[in-house]
């Protein structure tokens, strides 16, 4: 079914509620469309789970986030139980005359 009015603006925001537009997590709707296509919505959202579940990490990063985290707590601790030493970072070099 065609939409009443074919305006500009609805192909200008495609984009803005899929993944088509962010390059990295396109793959990923892309087969959970095409799985949810194929089983149909109830048989899907069973079948299609574990593709959904891959979107979703993509597009809101919640597991790389929770690892990041727990390395920086872990870094913490050592530097608090005198395991680990923080060194400062180096200054850039930018403008700097190398002697």
């Amino acid at each position: 079914m065609l939409p009443f009015a074919r305006l500009p603006f609805q192909d200008i925001g495609g984009t803005i509620f899929t993944q088509q537009g962010h390059f990295e997590c396109n793959d990923f709707e892309m087969r959970y469309v095409e799985c949810m296509e194929a089983y149909g919505f109830r048989k899907g959202m069973v079948k299609c789970a574990d593709l959904f579940s891959d979107l979703k990490e993509c597009a809101t990063k919640q597991k790389r986030k929770a690892r990041v985290h727990a390395m920086l707590v872990e870094r913490q601790r050592q530097i608090r139980n005198g395991e680990a030493t923080y060194a400062e970072p180096p200054l850039p070099e930018i403008g700097r005359a190398h002697v």
